[in-house]
């Protein structure tokens, strides 16, 4: 008998390589891969057992079509891989889940909390020294008084959203020097200047935009902890860093202890219950600060899986109430993701 498993935001990013992956479980080899996701791709279509276009989470009528969808194929398990689709889904659960069909997202409250950077790091009153210099700004005017109290000991800072922000969108990283220049990272989502150019071409940009964050700069490179938990126990956690800040070049895969028992505290702390990435920087004194903790799965999972770490495996054996296997031992490796598998 089939199991079926909905995998959403199925087309974006290293997802092909993902669902290949999951095709090739020989643990669960029962399963039934339903994708879906705004558009079609037909690479993903040919990779996955089925696949469906849906609206985008925020739109009035994505529940009901996910109802639909779950009536007509008989959905077991549902893993939203979005920060929208995750809340909406955690909001709503009541609507969506019975006997036959869970969601594997954690409670409402706590997601809604961890989208917004400010409440996430007011969360982490156990985890001070991992909490980087921020202040939350209303308006220009906490805004200007903000950035003096960062400059008073650092040469840089960071403007970006306070509240849920995909994929880095709108974020600045201000130089104070004499020296002007302006450069694009990140698919022109993010700016590098200096003050100057700051305060005269781009600071009004951001008039809308409020709440902010005025941050001290952290340094690369950027850190993904993966952490799967069961009710405040964290049951695998795989460290990684980007050789780049693109993550083109590849990622290395590694095992360190101090990531290990951050993830282990910091489960417990929050009582975390489901899939996680943890984002982390250093400062300018190389101590290990969090970015934010998302309350989904990594858009780059596929690096941990394709180390050998299978946690799609152990999702499907946690929900299932199977026996998961732990991967406690993990060899430091470099891993080149495949962002488009060819054509078949």
């Amino acid at each position: 008998m089939k199991y079926t498993v909905m995998i959403t935001c199925a087309t974006v990013g290293l997802s092909h390589q993902k669902l290949q992956l999951i095709k090739e479980s020989h643990e669960h080899k029962d399963i039934f891969l339903l994708g879906v996701d705004t558009k079609k791709d037909e690479i993903v279509e040919k990779i996955t057992d089925a696949f469906e276009v849906v609206p985008f989470a925020k739109e009035k009528n994505f529940i009901s079509k996910i109802k639909k969808i779950i009536k007509n194929y008989k959905v077991n398990l549902i893993i939203p891989c979005s920060d929208e689709e995750a809340l909406i889904l955690a909001k709503k659960r009541n609507l969506i889940e019975n006997s036959n069909t869970k969601i594997f997202v954690d409670d409402y409250n706590l997601l809604k909390k961890l989208s917004s950077k400010v409440k996430t790091y007011e969360l982490l009153k156990d985890f001070s020294k991992y909490i980087p210099q921020y202040y939350l700004c209303k308006n220009f005017k906490d805004m200007n008084l903000n950035i003096k109290k960062v400059l008073e000991k650092n040469k840089f800072f960071v403007i970006k959203p306070a509240e849920e922000s995909r994929g880095g969108r709108n974020v600045c990283v201000i130089e104070n020097t004499k020296k002007n220049y302006k450069k694009h990272f990140n698919d022109n989502r993010e700016i590098h200047t200096s003050l100057s150019i700051f305060n005269n071409e781009i600071k009004e940009t951001y008039k809308n935009l409020f709440p902010l964050i005025v941050m001290e700069k952290l340094f690369q490179p950027a850190y993904d902890l993966d952490i799967l938990a069961k009710k405040g126990k964290m049951l695998q956690c795989v460290s990684r860093h980007r050789v780049d800040p693109s993550g083109k070049n590849g990622h290395i895969v590694f095992e360190d202890r101090n990531f290990y028992n951050f993830a282990k505290k910091l489960s417990k702390s929050l009582f975390l219950n489901g899939i996680y990435d943890c984002d982390l920087m250093r400062d300018k004194k190389n101590k290990l600060k969090i970015l934010e903790i998302n309350p989904r799965q990594s858009g780059s999972i596929t690096v941990s899986m394709s180390a050998g770490v299978k946690i799609y495996d152990q999702i499907f054996s946690l929900v299932r109430n199977k026996k998961i296997k732990i991967f406690k031992k993990i060899k430091k490796v470099k891993i080149i993701p495949t962002v488009v598998l060819k054509k078949v």
